[in-house]
């Protein structure tokens, strides 16, 4: 079965993870990157999924914008869509604060829902079970090979290198394009608490993080035609003042708990 690029999250990244841009998922433990590394990237980038028809004419299909700094990562997005916190309850943001160990979302009510690492878990478990999704088993990932192919070539100005991933006896794969030209300091998003829950997907995410590498590019094909490309793109470099990532004027902040009491009032 071939992977699927939707639904993610937060899907890769990430919670590319929650915005179902693009997740990758490692096979080793993953070790949070330090917030300090005066080598991380530090801008703003842009995930974009398309669509490819027969006569291979790309479609745009998503498009995320991605702020990133050592200390913040700030997902939005920009076409007017939302991620799905909980049934009734929309986010059209999300940021990330290293420091403070913690997300916030940004809804479409107006709330600033901040959740710790444990509060998230506990989210993704409910909307499992909502969605009728069972924990997947690293089993799972065993009946899909992937391997590097050795091709190389530039992407936007970055070395890429090729890595093939096919599901056993199917006839759709993905082919990876990975970098270690571009390091972005992703921190809570490396950690083994969220990576592991995608493992599923069969990407070695874990494996590319710690060796501080980057999918830039990942093109799915089926019966030997590209169907579908999911790709981090405008990737411009800037210091980014640490007043973009505050909770925005005219959102009122709540908990977790306060949330779903609210989401349990208005069912």
């Amino acid at each position: 079965m071939p992977v699927s690029a939707r639904g993610s999250m937060f899907n890769l990244l990430m919670i590319l993870i929650v915005t179902g841009a693009f997740t990758f998922s490692f096979l080793k433990p993953a070790q949070a990157e330090s917030a300090s590394d005066e080598a991380a990237f530090q801008g703003k980038v842009t995930l974009a999924r398309y669509s490819v028809d027969a006569a291979g004419e790309r479609e745009i299909k998503s498009r995320t914008p991605l702020i990133v700094h050592p200390d913040y990562i700030l997902l939005e997005q920009s076409d007017g869509s939302s991620v799905d916190l909980l049934g009734n309850v929309q986010a059209s943001g999300i940021i990330v604060r290293q420091k403070q160990e913690d997300f916030v979302f940004l809804t479409t009510d107006r709330n600033a829902v901040v959740m710790n690492k444990q509060e998230l878990q506990q989210m993704i478990n409910m909307l499992d079970s909502m969605r009728g999704n069972n924990n997947q088993s690293r089993s799972e990932a065993d009946d899909i090979k992937l391997e590097p192919t050795g091709e190389q070539k530039e992407l936007d100005g970055y070395t890429v290198k090729k890595w093939k991933l096919i599901p056993d006896g199917g006839v759709a794969e993905w082919h990876i394009w990975v970098t270690d030209e571009l390091v972005i300091p992703w921190g809570l998003l490396a950690e083994n608490w969220l990576t592991r829950r995608t493992l599923f997907s069969g990407l070695p995410v874990e494996e590319w993080l710690e060796e501080k590498k980057l999918p830039l590019q990942a093109e799915f094909w089926n019966g030997g035609k590209l169907a579908e490309v999911i790709k981090i793109e405008d990737i411009e470099h800037e210091s980014i003042d640490h007043t973009r990532f505050q909770i925005p004027d005219g959102y009122k902040q709540i908990n977790f708990q306060q949330m779903l009491f609210d989401r349990m009032r208005n069912r």
